[in-house]
């Protein structure tokens, strides 16, 4: 079996998750791919999967629907500084899920746009032996 994210937090079984993607970016399309097979192969139950644009900076409407539905998983795949938006926003909501990213999270701009709000966000990356998503292979 592949390396799973969700290794890195131990003890944590999650059972609901939350996709929040860009549309309008093939690497973000491939991104959500990528989760959507790893979340199944993981038994956790897709009950939001929102596709945005690609510069959106109001997640307030989908992370409600996030926290309403009960998603104890949420995986933003937006670039860096907008993940860390997203998980800003579902903060100062109240909703404090662990969240998982892609490997642009492991940068300058994501803690810089982030702060103390992020520590504990994982960063997942999408190139490895076996992944299906068309535009990472391509690459």
């Amino acid at each position: 079996m592949l390396y799973s994210p969700l290794q890195r937090y131990r003890g944590f079984k999650p059972t609901k998750a939350a996709l929040l993607w860009a549309q309008d970016n093939p690497t973000t399309v491939g991104f959500r791919d990528d989760f959507i097979e790893a979340l199944k192969a993981n038994g956790i139950q897709l009950v939001v999967d929102e596709p945005m644009k690609a510069l959106d900076s109001d997640f307030t409407a989908q992370l409600r629907k996030a926290m309403n539905a009960g998603a104890d998983l949420l995986l933003p795949t937006f670039n860096s500084a907008q993940n860390a938006a997203v998980i800003k926003q579902a903060h100062s909501l109240g909703y404090k899920p662990k969240t998982i990213g892609h490997v642009g999270d492991m940068s300058n701009s994501f803690t810089s746009a982030g702060g103390k709000e992020v520590i504990g966000h994982v960063a997942n990356s999408a190139f490895f032996p076996g992944g299906s998503s068309a535009p990472l292979k391509a690459f």
